[in-house]
């Protein structure tokens, strides 16, 4: 990779700002490193280069804080990130060495702040994938860059105190995308696909040898041969009774008998503090997931003060009060909501074998943000793809620039007559070098042909 006029920007607290120009720079230094993801999960970028001015090194060592960085070609971002928490320099018997930036994704930094500013309680949420990952990308201080995605409905009751992080990695999980960075540090989706359709081809005119391997595979035993996925499976219903008190019921009060004194208070009758109940549909027994549209029902001899609210998607908190002087009896406490409840749970199983229950190769999944057949099979399908051949996986290297998750063809047709589909999943690129290291698994089922004349048709070898 060869630069033009690699520059730096690194910036922190109350303005402050370090450019890095052009005589600074070791461009024959610069590497760097893309992962689109780690077996499903999202993974992260980085970049390194020296810099060989004393003034910038020892600026850079004093600062505290986490420097936001940008490399940049003329004014074109090549990466967008944050410094490294761990910084190197030495002093040498030859004179002080160069020092080694090294720089990665803004997700490293950003994307640990918890859901819910509070970091408390819980929320559930109803929405599109898209809005979803937009409203954590808002949260975090990140660019969502990818405007579409498949629609897919995301529902789940989302606890507070989860990172954003932890949350978008399950979500991404459970829909079948990775989240990557671009050169500007904002976020894209990727869809991981589910077909074997490639977008370009590697082959002896193209395909370069470095350190005598043009080539090279290896293969592990293959993880999964199918999938098992369980969800709930979500219902909506109204006017549900999902919280009822029957304290004291008898033949004669045929609800609840409550006795509250004069200035006393139920059902905390000594603090007088409010009292918290999850909710239940009283009626089915079905788990509720949120409710929403409470309206309390209280009946009682005598006049008493009563609160019964919505504490967060499924709690209620209740008081009676009796400020009279007299005492009451309350005979019929309770509350209906419009609710969410668990319909019933669903088990998705796919893949080859589907009957072998004793078959130890299933990748399993309790799905908590997908609760519709449709999107789980959608997931599944995934699934299947990327582990039926991803026991192999192959490194390459070529000249030509493809990005990274691309699936491509490799027919290496001068000597082993290799014909395999890959999934780019890692791209190398340096700066004393044209040549692109990449890596990626297998879409395709191991195939060679007959074996060539292996003078005819060589790869390019890289010296």
């Amino acid at each position: 990779m060869t630069f033009t006029n690699p520059n730096i920007v690194l910036y922190g607290k109350d303005g402050w700002n370090l450019p890095i120009g052009k005589e600074s720079i070791v461009p024959t230094s610069f590497k760097k490193e893309q992962k689109l993801m780690n077996d499903l999960s999202p993974s992260s970028n980085k970049v390194s280069v020296e810099i060989s001015d004393w003034n910038k090194v020892s600026e850079i060592m004093t600062r505290q804080e986490d420097l936001r960085a940008t490399f940049y070609d003329e004014a074109k971002p090549v990466f967008t990130g944050y410094l490294s928490n761990k910084s190197t320099w030495q002093l040498t018997d030859s004179g002080i060495k160069k020092m080694t930036l090294t720089f990665e994704d803004v997700g490293t930094r950003l994307l640990g702040k918890t859901f819910l500013p509070s970091a408390t309680g819980e929320e559930y949420v109803d929405t599109t994938l898209i809005a979803f990952v937009k409203r954590i990308c808002d949260r975090c201080g990140i660019v969502l860059s990818t405007k579409t995605a498949r629609n897919i409905s995301i529902k789940a009751l989302v606890n507070g105190k989860s990172t954003c992080k932890d949350i978008l990695n399950q979500v991404m999980k459970e829909t079948g995308y990775v989240y990557a960075f671009d050169n500007y540090g904002n976020m894209y989706l990727y869809q991981i696909p589910s077909s074997a359709d490639t977008s370009y081809t590697f082959d002896s005119s193209n395909l370069y040898t470095q350190n005598s391997s043009a080539v090279k595979s290896d293969r592990n035993i293959r993880k999964y041969e199918r999938t098992r996925l369980e969800f709930d499976e979500y219902e909506t219903a109204e006017g549900i009774t999902v919280y009822k008190d029957i304290s004291g019921k008898d033949e004669e009060y045929r609800n609840c008998k409550i006795e509250i004194p004069s200035k006393g208070t139920y059902p905390d009758r000594t603090n007088g503090l409010p009292s918290t109940y999850s909710c239940t549909d009283i009626e089915t027994g079905k788990d509720i997931v949120s409710i929403s549209n409470l309206t309390p029902i209280l009946e009682s001899i005598g006049i008493v003060d009563y609160q019964i609210q919505k504490k967060n998607s499924k709690d209620i908190s209740v008081l009676i009060t009796n400020n009279k002087t007299t005492s009451a009896t309350v005979t019929k406490l309770e509350a209906t909501a419009d609710v969410v409840r668990v319909k019933g749970t669903t088990v998705l199983l796919t893949g080859e074998a589907v009957e072998d229950s004793d078959s130890d190769n299933v990748y399993e999944m309790k799905l908590s943000y997908i609760h519709s057949k449709a999107d789980a099979e959608d997931t599944a399908k995934v699934l299947d793809w990327y582990y039926k051949y991803s026991d192999y996986s192959y490194e390459f290297y070529s000249k030509d620039d493809v990005g990274i998750g691309s699936v491509v063809r490799i027919n290496e047709d001068s000597m082993s007559g290799l014909d395999v589909t890959v999934l780019i999943t890692e791209k190398t690129t340096k700066g004393n070098t044209s040549i692109i290291t990449y890596k990626g698994v297998a879409y395709s089922p191991f195939k060679t042909t007959v074996v060539r004349d292996d003078t005819v048709n060589r790869p390019p070898v890289v010296i």
